[in-house]
């Protein structure tokens, strides 16, 4: 099957509170002209599952460690 006509636009929109972060992502799929319903609705399947929207429901934990070396002051 041809994948011309199939495009995807993202947009999204950062809160006005702290802390600094997107507040909401939209993204439209434009699938190709004719695709038939069953395979529309296979294709919203598919994305309303894939990894980064999984991460973005359920984020993950983030740890950061920053590593340098000490610098030695004279007393």
């Amino acid at each position: 099957m041809s994948r011309t006509g199939l495009a995807v636009h993202a947009e999204y929109r950062k809160t006005n509170r702290p802390p600094a972060r997107v507040a909401a992502i939209n993204l439209r799929v434009i699938v190709p002209a004719g695709l038939p319903v069953g395979l529309v609705k296979r294709l919203h399947a598919v994305v309303s599952h894939c990894t980064v929207h999984n991460t973005l429901r359920e984020p993950p934990t983030i740890d950061i460690k920053i590593d340098a070396e000490p610098v030695l002051v004279p007393d």
